[in-house]
């Protein structure tokens, strides 16, 4: 097995990040603050499971969760389950001559040319504390989102939680 591909999204500075690793070895080179340590971070973050926290968010993601919290409809739709923050995929490549011991629950078909596993991680909040957060702005006043921001950082790991999708 191999891993073929890291997706990140949103988490610090990686808003839309793609990883293509190679069959032999891949190298990560770059400029300080470009997100190196972040692909580390979030891979120990979230196959150890780890605490996601609030600052692990991109500032951009934040701003628009504060928004898409406050202006939530109340009526629950069918597309309007959860929101996202963060999200971690890892695509893995498989072939014959691996075991199928450990992947086995996660194979899709038997289709030979079908041979992508994709492990998802995904920190979210879901629609019953959407609403619980909802109060809680309601009720302390919260009216801007610095106020909001430092609510969540003593407070993110009671609303949000972390989804594995195999």
């Amino acid at each position: 097995m191999v891993l073929k591909e890291i997706v990140v999204e949103n988490f610090r500075l990686l808003k839309n990040f793609k990883l293509e690793l190679k069959d032999e070895l891949s190298l990560i080179i770059g400029k300080n603050n470009c997100g190196k340590t972040s692909v580390l971070i979030i891979l120990d973050k979230m196959l150890n499971s780890s605490e996601i926290v609030w600052e692990d968010i991109n500032l951009v993601k934040q701003k628009e969760l504060y928004k898409e919290i406050n202006e939530f409809n109340e009526t629950i739709e069918e597309g309007d389950k959860f929101l996202e923050a963060i999200k971690l995929q890892l695509y893995i490549e498989y072939n014959d001559t691996d075991s199928y011991e450990n992947i086995q629950n996660f194979i899709m078909d038997l289709e030979p040319e079908n041979n992508i596993i994709l492990l998802e991680f995904i920190s979210l909040i879901n629609i019953e504390n959407i609403f619980d957060l909802k109060n809680i702005i309601r009720e302390r006043e919260i009216k801007d989102f610095s106020d909001f921001s430092r609510y969540m950082s003593k407070n993110f790991t009671k609303y949000f939680k972390i989804k594995k999708i195999f």
